[in-house]
């Protein structure tokens, strides 16, 4: 399948002009907004995973805390899937607003692909841990943040004044509220059991 969708792809490649297959052209405006379509798609995949990974603790005890590690994980389970989802709120502003905002500004995002495309390494290094049972509490998370808030610039930067549907964006704030309420029950309970 995949063989065929590439050959197609070709072919239609075929038929447009010169200047749409040029570096910062029409074609990079395509793949910014297929890369950040992926990158909601390996956001989503991580959440879901990580869940699976970590099962949930709605009431830590002593032993969760102190002679396990489970506290720690859920914590860090908690933290990473508010990032996620922090990270899936900006990008989806980022299609919203990709779609209809002005050639030009699209052109502009697209002069920045190839530095967005670096940017995917932290989500696929996450992947990869995952799919290697390597992922854990002690893991830092400065490369994801650090992607975070470089997508939050390009969008304040290029697609800030674009609008974007308020019910679709109260509906993802929701999700990272709820993500982080999570986390901090959990901090909170770690800090309870040891004050005990």
């Amino acid at each position: 399948m995949y063989k065929i969708l590439t050959r197609h792809v070709h072919f239609l490649t075929l038929f447009l002009p010169e200047q749409f297959l040029k570096r910062d052209a029409d074609q990079d405006c395509i793949f910014v907004l297929l890369l950040i379509h992926r990158l909601i798609s390996k956001c989503d995949l991580l959440i879901n995973e990580i869940q699976k990974k970590f099962p949930r603790i709605d009431q830590l005890n002593f032993d969760d805390v102190v002679k396990s590690h489970r506290a720690e994980q859920w914590s860090f389970a908690c933290k990473l899937s508010q990032s996620l989802s922090i990270f899936q709120m900006t990008l989806r502003k980022f299609v919203r607003a990709m779609e209809v905002c002005d050639p030009d500004v699209l052109r502009h995002i697209a002069s920045t692909y190839h530095v967005l495309l670096t940017h995917e390494k932290s989500l696929d290094f996450l992947i990869d841990l995952l799919q290697k049972d390597q992922l854990h509490d002690s893991l830092s998370l400065n490369a994801l943040d650090k992607t975070i808030s470089f997508y939050k610039h390009i969008y304040k930067s290029y697609l800030s004044q674009e609008k974007f549907s308020m019910s679709n964006y109260m509906r993802d704030l929701t999700r990272v509220v709820l993500l982080s309420s999570d986390s901090l029950q959990t901090d909170i309970q770690r800090i309870q059991v040891l004050q005990k």
